[in-house]
């Protein structure tokens, strides 16, 4: 790979844990650890907002809505949601 000078004259290799299969987690020994201006890592998992690999949106979203057609014995409608969001 040609990426020189990432982080801080860093070389690519000695920044990610594995960057060219995409796995862009910061190295313990990485420059980029903790050195965020907020002090957490620089990068997509760093900042107070990280990047989630669940790639779920921060914002709640419905996943699943089954909404019965017709109401059961007992007169209730039978309703599932189900809503997810990734944790900040």
């Amino acid at each position: 790979n040609t990426h020189i000078d990432e982080i801080i004259n860093q070389s690519y290799a000695n920044t990610f844990v594995n960057g060219d299969s995409y796995d862009y987690h910061l190295q313990p020994t990485s420059a980029g650890k903790n050195a965020g201006t907020d002090g957490t890592d620089v990068g997509i998992y760093g900042t107070a907002f990280p990047f989630k690999e669940s790639k779920l949106p921060s914002i709640p979203h419905f996943t699943v809505k089954n909404i019965s057609t017709e109401t059961n014995a007992e007169g209730k409608l039978p309703v599932y949601i189900k809503i997810e969001a990734q944790d900040n």
